[in-house]
């Protein structure tokens, strides 16, 4: 398949032009021409975006596992982002916003938090989605023979979770607790009939997670790539992505040489790596 590179810096894509033109061994070819003699900037694109390209990114090394309750590295969190989806989430702005959940509010005592989930989501083996599933990644989540070591302590102020319906979850709380909204926005949701018929700890979903989210999982070649395929059938905003895929690039100077050599389309560079490419 023919690849539609999407060029991308994420330590400054401002200056993305400098260091995919630098590396030329004349120092004039550096200097640019006369005003007169330079092209006219391409007009900006204004129409919709188009579907279908792929988007190639790195990990610096393999996650540890892909199951999201218990994994705690970076890799895991970034795909579950992208595979799995959270009851809320936060805008550009950083405003708490409805992801799974729809709505909700909060008793006048302010210890019941309600959700009231998005009607008519599916797992991407088809099953429904519903309140079972956030009860049961919640009994998960604290229980300690789980491993999610990096998600208990913000979870030991609840009392109880229970689902009323298919489409409503009760959170109930032991006290006050500032930041109860923003803890649930980035715990993954995992299925209940896929985990609750396996072993926790070798259950084969731990490599090839099944969620609700905007790209479902295809493959994990250990210390090659993670590849995520657009889910046509999401259930909100669907990705304009085809393909998401993250090659395994551990020294940073091949994650340099990939970025210009077009083989990734976005990296992070050190500091002495961009005082480097971008001198003229």
């Amino acid at each position: 398949m023919k690849f539609i590179r999407i060029a991308l810096v994420i330590a400054a894509g401002a200056a993305l032009g400098l260091v995919l033109s630098c590396g030329g061994s004349s120092k004039k070819e550096n200097i640019p021409p006369p005003a007169e003699e330079q092209a006219p900037a391409a007009p900006a694109y204004s129409g919709p975006p188009t579907p279908g390209d792929w988007l190639v990114g790195y990990f610096p090394s393999d996650p540890e596992e892909l199951n999201f309750v218990s994994g705690s590295d970076v890799y895991s969190s970034t795909v579950g982002r992208y595979v799995a989806d959270s009851l809320v989430d936060y805008d550009k702005n950083l405003n708490i916003v409805p992801r799974l959940a729809e709505t909700w509010e909060w008793s006048k005592d302010h210890l019941t938090l309600t959700f009231h989930l998005h009607h008519g989501v599916k797992w991407h083996d088809g099953v429904p989605f519903t309140a079972a599933d956030v009860v049961y990644t919640y009994k998960k989540i604290i229980d300690p023979k789980s491993g999610a070591d990096n998600k208990i302590a913000q979870f030991e102020v609840i009392k109880d979770v229970k689902a009323i319906d298919d489409d409503t979850v009760e959170v109930y709380y032991k006290d006050l607790y500032a930041p109860a909204l923003s803890s649930w926005a980035a715990i993954w949701m995992i299925p209940k009939h896929i985990y609750e018929k396996e072993d926790w700890r070798t259950s084969p979903h731990n490599r090839a997670p099944m969620g609700t989210g905007p790209f479902k999982f295809i493959e994990w070649k250990q210390g090659s790539y993670i590849k995520l395929e657009r889910n046509d059938d999401y259930w909100g905003v669907k990705p304009y992505v085809k393909v998401l895929l993250w090659k395994i690039k551990q020294e940073a100077t091949v994650r340099l040489q990939a970025l210009k050599g077009g083989d990734i389309d976005m990296a992070a560079m050190k500091p002495i790596q961009w005082v480097k490419e971008t001198a003229t």
